[in-house]
């Protein structure tokens, strides 16, 4: 009789060589989001704090989390063809000189 062999005897696994970098990636990643689109997410709390510091109507208000969002939106195809041209690095330090201003 013949013997069967699996496709998983031939498999050969390689081991990991970034030295855990990827998991620094990732918690980076996780905080830049948190921070970043928690200011967004919670603007609903500071809506009302704002309208009674600066004696403005809800309108008038609600202006500044609709251009924060229109601003983060808008500049992905800008930033997408700075990148395209540049390189990411490149881009992510215009992007930091730009967002200090």
């Amino acid at each position: 009789m013949k013997e069967k062999k699996n496709a998983e005897d031939n498999v050969q696994y390689v081991p990991v060589v970034d030295g855990g970098w990827g998991w620094v990636v990732v918690v980076g990643s996780f905080f830049i989001h948190v921070f970043a689109d928690g200011i967004v997410y919670s603007f609903g709390l500071l809506l009302e704090i704002i309208m009674k510091e600066f004696n403005a109507s809800n309108t008038k208000a609600s202006v500044i989390i609709s251009l924060l969002t229109g601003l983060n939106l808008g500049m992905g195809p800008i930033a997408s063809a700075v990148t395209n041209k540049y390189g990411c690095r490149v881009t992510t330090i215009l992007g930091s000189l730009i967002a200090t201003i």
